[in-house]
């Protein structure tokens, strides 16, 4: 359930991502894991959180 604020600014990244932007690039990344995160929420079981969780510290401290 995307909201149209969380659609246009998703757009927006992706704009800014195609000007070469890195931070849009990371952006858009981060928000397309956020939608999947929230569509999937639901069905997740707790392999799948763990694993979420685990890829959030990497990004964190590269």
């Amino acid at each position: 359930m995307l909201t149209y604020e969380t659609v246009h600014t998703a757009r927006a990244r992706k704009r800014r991502a195609r000007n070469g932007s890195r931070s849009g690039a990371r952006l858009l990344r981060f928000s397309l894991f956020l939608a999947r995160a929230a569509r999937a929420d639901v069905k997740l079981n707790r392999a799948d959180r763990t694993r979420q969780e685990v890829r959030k510290e990497m990004r964190e401290n590269p």
